[in-house]
Parts: C-alpha cells; sequence; structure tokens
C-alpha cells in the first residue's frame, strides 16, 4: 500500500495519513493520466481538480450547482448536501 500525508479537513497544524491500497491507487493513477484530455490544468495538485481551475471540488458546492441546473425541480434551492445524509 502508498501512503499519502494530507493537510486534513481543519488543516490546524494536524497531517493525516491515508492508506492507499493498490486498487485505488490504479484508480487515481487513472484519474491523473486523463487530467489533459478533461480540461484540468497541470498546476492543479489536487487528485479530484475543477475543470479550468486551481482548487478542488466540494461536494456541497458540486450538488448545489447540479440541483440549480434541473429544470424540473420545484425548489432546487432546498436540495444540499446536509439533507442528503441518512
Amino acid at each position: 500500500m502508498d501512503m499519502v500525508v494530507s493537510a486534513g479537513k481543519s488543516c490546524k497544524n494536524m497531517s493525516a495519513f491515508v492508506l492507499i491500497p493498490p486498487d485505488a491507487r490504479r484508480a487515481i493513477d487513472i484519474l491523473i493520466e486523463s487530467r489533459k484530455k478533461v480540461g484540468i490544468p497541470p498546476t492543479n495538485v489536487y487528485i479530484f481538480g475543477r475543470l479550468n481551475a486551481d482548487y478542488p471540488m466540494t461536494g456541497h458546492t458540486e450538488t448545489r450547482e447540479l440541483a440549480m441546473q434541473c429544470s424540473g425541480l420545484r425548489f432546487p434551492e432546498r436540495i444540499y448536501s446536509h439533507q442528503l445524509q441518512t
């Protein structure tokens, strides 16, 4: 397994050590190899990078943007990540 050190969610001088199993590593390698083809700039250091941006994807922002694009929803503003937890 590979191990990576992440700044952690709160970034309060605490490192998070993450073990990556071989099958997950292969999937990550495929994501990295296909970045240029889909428009993620080489300066973006995040695994789940955004198109044409140097900052990472955020689940709640992506959920909100997708909900607002769905024309058939009566109240798209009511759909956000906190309500999707079960």
